[in-house]
């Protein structure tokens, strides 16, 4: 009789010609009351891909249904790929498994310092075969949150008949992985105020937007203000910013820089874009940059230059604009705000008095819209900081307004505050 090679170093229930290995005995041992010769066959295969547990403590399936050829009982397993096949520490308790169904059920481990992956052999025999599957497990404590950041909008400018607009407040928008139990503290910049001093080569800016996550601070900087004409040689440029304000009448006054890699901020990303640029020799102003857009440069005899348009986000589940740049403000047209939110410029028949231009939409970082002849202009919006994340805060402060978008909750502040979870 020629003797069986079994293989080296086996595993609980491997077959080898007719055989089966216990690793609790330490043998291999054929059934000799069954006549079965099939392994059984995988009819629902168990997924490929490395599952996540639910850190949260809540159960988990995977199926494996399995069905013997010959017809006959088949009775399901699983085995680890740990020291003497002991549980994970991923598992807080032992899995369960149906044996009409071969649905397995795995319940997670709360420990954070359980956090890690293990392997599992699934197995369907019907006493004499083994069909086995390897399914790969991770439990992690870390999730993701969406964020958008918005700074607050810089105000137009005055002048004599020209002021520019303001410069929208920088948008950042991301995912941070965060872990149960981080505090992420917000602070939420408000918009520049309305400005109705003639004359001047300063304005009113807006104020930057936060969040403090651990050791890291993002900051999505204020909008820069709208210029007003100032003593000849009438020149002033727009204020710098997250996006830059515009440039006021006369004399080419150049639009504010946004915040984007070449400009002095040449190692962050992209947050707005720059103002437009001023009338020459002819009073009106250029348009506020944007999120998503340079403004516009003034145009003609007396038009005043539009706002840049904004970005679009949908994290609260709805399309929304934010940070458009404000219309800057012409001794005849007055320009639009961009995105349909931006504040507009001021618009009059030369030397018939005052003209104000409007505020940015509010809480969406918007610049507002320049004025002419002495009138105010337009606000600056305030910002807005906006979480999205499938995980529920266990508190906050500031007051948030909490929507649901399908599976996720959506934290919006319009005022500084903080999110723990």
């Amino acid at each position: 009789m020629t003797a069986l090679n079994f293989p080296d170093s086996p595993s609980n229930g491997d077959t080898y010609q007719g055989y089966t290995y216990n690793s609790t005995k330490g043998t291999w041992t054929k059934e000799a009351s069954s006549s079965a010769t099939e392994p059984p066959v995988i009819l629902t295969e168990p997924p490929t891909t490395t599952q996540a547990l639910n850190s949260d403590g809540s159960t988990s399936t995977v199926t494996m249904l399995a069905q013997d050829p010959e017809g006959f009982a088949v009775t399901y397993g699983i085995a680890y790929k740990t020291a003497s096949n002991a549980r994970p520490t991923q598992l807080g308790a032992d899995t369960t498994i149906n044996q009409s169904t071969g649905v397995y059920t795995f319940t997670p481990s709360t420990n954070q310092a359980h956090a890690g992956g293990f392997r599992a052999r699934l197995s369907a025999t019907d006493g004499v075969s083994y069909t086995t599957r390897l399914v790969d497990f991770s439990l992690s404590f870390t999730f993701n949150v969406e964020y958008l950041l918005v700074a607050g909008g810089g105000a137009g400018g005055n002048g004599g008949s020209g002021g520019g607009g303001g410069g929208a407040g920088g948008l950042l928008t991301a995912t941070r992985t965060v872990s149960p139990g981080d505090t992420l503290n917000v602070t939420v910049g408000s918009g520049g105020a309305a400005w109705s001093s003639a004359y001047s080569t300063s304005g009113n800016a807006g104020g930057n937007s936060t969040i403090v996550h651990g050791s890291t601070t993002l900051t999505a900087y204020g909008g820069g203000f709208g210029s007003s004409a100032g003593p000849s040689p009438y020149n002033s440029p727009g204020g710098n910013g997250g996006s830059g304000g515009g440039g006021a009448q006369r004399s080419t006054s150049a639009g504010g820089v946004g915040v984007y890699p070449g400009s002095s901020h040449i190692d962050e990303p992209r947050q707005g874009y720059d103002g437009g640029v001023g009338g020459t020799g002819t009073d009106h102003g250029g348009g506020g940059g944007g999120a998503g857009g340079a403004g516009t440069n003034s145009s003609g005899s007396s038009n005043g230059g539009a706002g840049g348009v904004g970005l679009q986000s949908n994290i609260t589940g709805t399309a929304t604009y934010y940070a458009a740049g404000g219309g800057g403000a012409g001794n005849g047209n007055g320009a639009l705000g961009g995105s349909s939110i931006g504040g507009t410029g001021a618009g009059s028949s030369p030397g018939t008095g005052n003209a104000n231009g409007t505020a940015g939409a509010a809480n969406t970082g918007s610049g507002g819209g320049g004025a002419n002849y002495g009138g105010t202009s337009g606000a600056g919006a305030d910002g807005v900081v906006i979480f999205r994340t499938t995980k529920t805060a266990s508190s906050t402060t500031g007051s948030p307004t909490v929507t649901q978008d399908g599976s996720y909750n959506v934290y919006k502040f319009t005022a500084n505050g903080s999110i723990t979870f």
